[in-house]
Formats: structure tokens, C-alpha cells, sequence
């Protein structure tokens, strides 16, 4: 089993709401991946606790809901993980406005990615959406049959400093920009993002990744799926020698195949090809996601039951 989750909801008025999410990955570790309070007041929402940190559109959803059976290797590199803080968002009939502090992207918990502990982090988010669909129509990867047009606009901003232990004084600023439409069973998705780190005694490196997928049912229930990916990085040190790091490619194409929509039963299958070795990139190897550490090109098949209850 790639992995299983159990949530655990409780609401105890309607201004207060709580989540805690444990889960496990086929190396058999069991853990806290999700634990906050949320405090509402007419558009104002208050979460406080560990919760997830959305600093990459295309990495958001939960993996049961998901386009592809993984989100891309590229999003894992600006993925924000779990975090311990508080986040405020305030919600407007068709736009939303976040802010965060947070002890680090990843730093608690993330499937893929290096924790970046921080001393300190600040975030923010804006997105905004046009037609007639609220936040709920892009909580899954797939637009049905039968759904109108709804298009979601989103950019976000990640700062933080410091993190002692094995990287003191590290310095990051990121950011990325997102488009999702979906029409009458197609979607679309393209997520952009750029990174720069400072470390102590280390060149500065910026980064810069894109990410695009799209699908679309060839019958009521069964639908097909496309996505390429890349990333590309850059050092320069103080006499200006420009330093790049192997470009990383990536396709992925297959199918996803529902038995109960509502519910999210479905069967997936698909290819995954990398032109490009992994060696020497930022990004991480998951086995989960057949991506190994390696060289040279690779490619694996794969086919997953996704079994919400």
C-alpha cells in the first residue's frame, strides 16, 4: 500500500472546527501529519497548529484526489509541506487572501522534499476565481462531464531565515503563479515557480520550475491524462562564474478509470518517463513516485486502486 491516511474531523460550534490527520507510507512510518484548530468569524478564518503550507498550486490536493497518481517531482522542490504556526485567511465571494508564519517549509512533515527549518517564516497567498463555481469545484485534479466553465487564478510568496542546527543563518524567498481551468470534463493546469537560497559559505542558487498537466474523459467515466515538467538551477559565485546544474525533464501519461465518482473510487494507471538523469538536481528520489537516483534516463509503469472510505 503506497500509502494510507485516516482523518479525524470534529465540530464543536460553527466558528470551531478541528483536524487531525495521521498517516502512514509503505516504509511502514506512522505519524502526525496534520493537527490544527480552525477559528471562524464571518469571512475570517483562524488555524493554528500543523497544517499544510500552500506554496505550489499543482502540490495542494489530498493524494486520493489527485489528476496523476503523484503529483510531479518538480512540485516536491517548491512544495510547502507541513508546518507548525497559524495561518489567517480572509474570504471574499470569489477571491481569498492568506498569510502565514510558520517555522519552515516541510520542516514537519512532507512524503517528498528536504525540511527547510527556519527561526522564522512568512507566507501569502491570492487567489481568485471566475465563473460561477466556488473554492470546492478545484478540490479534485478532474473536471466531469456536465460542469460548467470555472478558470482559478493563484500566486503565492514564502520567506524565512535562519534554522540552526546543520544550516544556520539560511536565507529563502520563493514564489509561484498558477492557472487551473475546467470545462465539461477537461481540465488544464500550469503551476510556475521560482526559488532563490543564500546559505553561509555557499553560492547563492535560484531556481526555476514548471509544471503542466491536462486531462479529459473520452467517456463519462474514464479519463486520459498528459503532464510535462522541468527544472533548471543556477549558481554564480562572487567573480561571476554561472554554475547549472543538470536540466530536469519530465512526461507523464495515463488514465484514470472511476467506479463511483462521488466517492473517488477509481483506477489509475500510467507511464512515467525521465529523459534526464536525477543526479546532480534538487530534485528528491521517491520510490513511490518510481523515481530513483540515477544518471541517466528512467521510466516506470504503474497502476494504483484509490480507495476512499
Amino acid at each position: 500500500i503506497a500509502r494510507t491516511r485516516v482523518f479525524f474531523y470534529g465540530r464543536f460550534t460553527d466558528w470551531f472546527t478541528t483536524l487531525l490527520r495521521v498517516g502512514a507510507t509503505n516504509n511502514g512510518n506512522v505519524r502526525f501529519e496534520q493537527v490544527y484548530a480552525d477559528f471562524s468569524w464571518r469571512n475570517f478564518t483562524l488555524r493554528v497548529g500543523q497544517w499544510y503550507l500552500n506554496l505550489f498550486q499543482e502540490q495542494f490536493l489530498s493524494p486520493d484526489s489527485t489528476l496523476t497518481i503523484n503529483p510531479s517531482a518538480v512540485g516536491g522542490v517548491f512544495d510547502g509541506g507541513q508546518v507548525q504556526g497559524a495561518q489567517v485567511w480572509w474570504d471574499l465571494p470569489k477571491t481569498r487572501f492568506q498569510l502565514a508564519t510558520s517555522n519552515g517549509a516541510r520542516s514537519a512533515f512532507a512524503e517528498v522534499g528536504t525540511p527547510a527549518v527556519a527561526d522564522i517564516a512568512f507566507s501569502a497567498r491570492v487567489q481568485t476565481i471566475l465563473g460561477d463555481s466556488g473554492y470546492a469545484r478545484f478540490s479534485t485534479g478532474s473536471s466531469f462531464r456536465g460542469e460548467g466553465v470555472a478558470v482559478l487564478f493563484g500566486a503565492s510568496g514564502h520567506y524565512q531565515i535562519g534554522g540552526g542546527g546543520d544550516a544556520p543563518g539560511v536565507e529563502i524567498a520563493q514564489g509561484s503563479t498558477d492557472l487551473s481551468l475546467e470545462y465539461q470534463g477537461f481540465n488544464l493546469h500550469t503551476s510556475i515557480g521560482i526559488s532563490w537560497v543564500d546559505a553561509p559559505d555557499e553560492d547563492p542558487l535560484a531556481t526555476l520550475g514548471f509544471v503542466t498537466q491536462g486531462g479529459i474523459f473520452i467517456f463519462d467515466w474514464t479519463e486520459l491524462y498528459l503532464r510535462f515538467e522541468a527544472l533548471a538551477s543556477e549558481s554564480k559565485t562572487e567573480s561571476g562564474v554561472r554554475n547549472q546544474t543538470p536540466l530536469f525533464t519530465g512526461v507523464t501519461g495515463g488514465f484514470n478509470q472511476y467506479f463511483w465518482p462521488e466517492r473517488g473510487i477509481r483506477l489509475q494507471a500510467d507511464c512515467v518517463y525521465y529523459p534526464t538523469g536525477t543526479e546532480g538536481t534538487l530534485i528528491t528520489p521517491n520510490a513511490n513516485a518510481g523515481l530513483l537516483l540515477a544518471p541517466d534516463s528512467q521510466w516506470s509503469f504503474r497502476v494504483q486502486l484509490n480507495l476512499p472510505f
